[in-house]
């Protein structure tokens, strides 16, 4: 299965549990599988049992479309450093202070830090953190972008 194929169907499941979909990422666990990380959330925080509730609503989904074995599941709140999945979140966080690694180096640098100043489908600009400068980064560059928590 396609990986938006997947998402569309765990981001499906994930809404008729009543959370919101903010993102799921697939990690190799080696013998045991592959691990596949869904992050959901609600206005009001997450909870255990919400996490519990939405993860049977998610192997259910992944049983009819017989995938249940191919994965081990988690189900996560995104938490105080929620990595951003889309263009629509981090419009969502423009101003916040954010953490970025890219695949490619701009400007010399692979790791940005600083204040999300702009997002688009092709490229974010981030205030850098030590010079206050703009750093236009192609969104190709980039590997994850997330929430610095703000303590």
């Amino acid at each position: 299965m396609q990986m938006q194929a997947l998402e569309a169907l765990v981001s499906e499941a994930v809404q008729a549990a009543g959370y919101s979909w903010e993102g799921q990422e697939i990690a190799n666990q080696g013998r045991a599988g592959a691990l596949l990380r869904v992050y959901i959330d609600k206005p009001d925080g997450v909870t255990a049992d919400d996490c519990g509730l939405a993860l049977r609503q998610i192997v259910t989904a992944l049983k009819v479309a017989e995938l249940n074995d191919k994965y081990l599941l988690e189900v996560s709140s995104p938490g105080l450093d929620r990595k951003l999945f889309t263009v629509e979140q981090m419009q969502r966080y423009i101003g916040s202070e954010v953490k970025a690694r890219l695949y490619d180096s701009v400007a010399g640098q692979r790791k940005w830090v600083g204040k999300l100043d702009r997002a688009s489908e092709s490229e974010i600009v981030i205030i850098a953190e030590e010079s206050e400068t703009p750093v236009i980064i192609p969104m190709s560059s980039v590997q994850w972008i997330r929430l610095v928590p703000q303590i």
